[in-house]
């Protein structure tokens, strides 16, 4: 993978959709969704006006792929808790 197209905006939207559409056609329990979510993250910070002018500014393709990790992985158990909150109390017919 180039570095140019790390530093892409668009290459991290198409990423996040297409997890996002992928866990919820094949059915991943919800494990590839916050990686989805992730990098939809990573694509907004990526055009975030005046924030390229920071110290967090991700001008490499390595401190791309650390706040795609790092998103990734910080929203992977708030996600679980709310899907899982939800379905918790529903009846399943093996249930009865």
């Amino acid at each position: 993978m180039s570095p140019e197209l790390l530093s892409n905006s668009y290459f991290w939207y198409i990423l996040g959709v297409g997890l996002i559409i992928l866990d919820l056609v094949i059915g991943l329990e919800f494990f590839v969704l916050s990686f989805g979510v992730g990098a939809l993250v990573t694509g907004l910070f990526l055009n975030i006006p005046g924030f390229q002018n920071t110290f967090l500014a991700l001008d490499s393709w390595n401190k791309t792929l650390l706040c795609f990790g790092v998103a990734s992985l910080a929203l992977i158990f708030p996600i679980r808790k709310v899907i899982y909150s939800r379905y918790k109390n529903k009846k399943d017919i093996n249930d009865y």
